[in-house]
């Protein structure tokens, strides 16, 4: 690279709008900028420190913004998951400041492929915000869940059980190694089907021990009428769900089957203020798997087809699961990164911040649990996770000297300690807002909302970034924490869209219009919210509170 063109772009970049080619990262003009500069080349940037002065650069970022460099980051240990991290706290603060990334590429042969990959972290940074229709399917879902007054799990049980082997079964491509072990060596371990294995499991002839569901969409029905379809006896199924599972996934089910546990970052958890959750549940089903059997007691697991990635880029998952070849194409695939076995593996952004999210709960539980977690699958190397071969594998279920009841019988005391009765200890874990008090919240936010953007033009860019970071201060007051999941990420999404469309058009009149067009929509999401606390909120607060507030 020269560096004496990067310097004078990073120069434009923290001081003055560029009229470059929209890896170098920028946002708009306004106020503080997050500046990353990745460069795959180590000797590349050795040499530069010789005939390059970078004074000026870190004498204007002091002032301007941040400059994050990423040197050699494919063969940094967790360069990527550091780098997903460094945006993720910049974009939550500012998410509106990131509607337009630019980056400025010297050379194409690797550095390309970055600005697709920070681009689409952004993209899932601000999807994950949450959105109003989400997050009204969740209150919609925790209604008719909390109603049918089922046990929850809110913290570790104080019963423990390092003996039996907890097998976290997942879906990817590697469970076809391990799966005939697993069939012949069901009764010696608990077989904890996450997600959509579960029909992988049920085509072979297992029967788990528990089903794990993690999402709220009615999509979740597919893999039960999968599993149904290759054999598997639906109402002996025994099922630990997010309290925010939907409706028509738990009518299909025995509902004397069903244990749940509070889905953490729901809104519905903001409103009823719950003082416990899970800790490791996300991002996917085999992170809740882990977590959950966990906070049960139990110290021995087992990850397989746990893979996050894939040997063999277009191949996510395993057969017979509810997943089409043509959707593991469509992925966006990076790496490569180092394999359980060795190898190179390819993974996905999810995959990828579900494999951080899993090395700090397996660091937890290890150090803190004194448990032990092996990696059987042949998918991406998890730190902390110990390698074991399928052949290993078979040989620890062979030696075991446990029988089918005694590991049911296990699995059944583990459960009935670590959930909690609903008519005994359920309110001890909430401290609800009454329906009245988020009511005031919502009035005191379209009131503020209404002032911040007032009835007076927007002048240019600059102004409405103000303003826009005004409105961000309003939601973080206290009195709004209660509902700010519900309108945060769908405001957010929409500001973005100004701002691009700004910048695009320099039309100050659409500017305008989309601003007032914001005002009006906004309003109406506050009377939606209104009409959700009044259909279903005021329900699941006489449930909860059972009559002792």
């Amino acid at each position: 690279m020269n560096y004496f063109t990067f310097i004078s772009q990073v120069l434009n970049i923290l001081s003055e709008t560029t009229k470059e080619k929209l890896v170098t990262y920028s946002q708009v003009n306004i106020g503080e900028k997050l500046v990353l500069v990745l460069e795959d080349n180590l000797e590349f940037f050795i040499a530069s420190l010789y005939v390059t002065d970078y004074t000026k650069v870190w004498e204007i970022q002091k002032k301007k913004g941040k400059l994050k460099f990423f040197i050699n980051i494919a063969k940094m240990k967790n360069g990527y998951e550091y780098l997903f991290h460094t945006l993720s706290s910049y974009v939550r603060f500012y998410p509106s400041r990131f509607a337009f990334p630019r980056a400025y590429i010297h050379y194409e042969e690797k550095n390309t492929n970055y600005k697709d990959i920070v681009s689409k972290q952004i993209s899932n940074i601000l999807k994950g915000l949450g959105f109003f229709d989400d997050e009204e399917q969740a209150i919609e879902n925790a209604y008719y869940n909390y109603l049918l007054k089922r046990k929850m799990i809110f913290e570790k049980a104080k019963i423990e059980n390092d003996k039996i082997p907890v097998l976290i079964v997942g879906s990817g491509p590697s469970l076809e190694q391990t799966i005939d072990t697993i069939k012949k060596y069901q009764d010696k371990a608990i077989v904890v089907a996450c997600g959509s294995s579960l029909s992988k499991l049920a085509k072979e002839g297992i029967f788990p021990d528990v089903w794990i569901n993690l999402e709220r969409v009615p999509e979740v029905k597919k893999i039960l009428e999968k599993a149904k379809e290759y054999g598997l006896d639906l109402s002996k199924l025994l099922v630990i769900a997010s309290d925010i599972t939907h409706k028509s996934v738990i009518d299909m089910l025995n509902k004397e089957n069903i244990y749940y546990f509070p889905r953490g970052g729901a809104s519905i958890h903001d409103m009823l203020n719950t003082k416990k959750f899970l800790t490791g549940f996300l991002p996917t089903v085999t992170n809740t798997g882990l977590s959950v059997l966990f906070h049960m007691g139990f110290k021995n697991f087992y990850l397989l087809g746990v893979d996050l990635g894939t040997k063999t880029p277009g191949v996510l998952h395993t057969s017979h699961t509810i997943y089409k070849k043509e959707d593991d194409i469509k992925h966006t695939y990076i790496g490569p990164f180092p394999g359980n076995f060795g190898g190179n593996v390819y993974t996905t952004d999810t995959f990828l911040w579900s494999k951080s999210n899993m090395e700090d709960f397996i660091r937890y539980i290890t150090t803190k649990g004194k448990a032990k977690v092996f990696n059987v699958s042949d998918g991406i190397k998890i730190e902390g996770a110990l390698p074991l071969k399928p052949s290993d594998f078979k040989k620890v279920l062979e030696n075991l000297n446990i029988t089918k009841d005694e590991k049911r019988e296990t699995f059944l005391k583990h459960l009935e300690k670590s959930f909690v009765d609903y008519h005994k200890d359920w309110y001890n874990y909430f401290s609800p807002f009454t329906p009245e008090e988020l009511v005031n919240a919502i009035n005191i936010l379209i009131s503020k909302v209404n002032l911040v953007f007032g009835y007076e033009e927007v002048k240019d860019l600059k102004e409405l970034i103000y303003k826009i970071d005004d409105y961000y201060k309003v939601l973080n007051l206290p009195v709004i924490s209660s509902i700010i999941s519900f309108i945060f990420g769908t405001t957010t999404e929409v500001l973005s869209n100004i701002i691009k469309a700004y910048i695009l058009t320099k039309d100050k009149k659409l500017l305008n219009e989309l601003i007032n067009n914001f005002v009006i929509e906004f309003n109406y999401l506050c009377e939606n919210l209104l009409e959700l606390i009044d259909k279903y909120y005021k329900a699941i607060y006489k449930t909860i509170t059972g009559g002792n507030k």
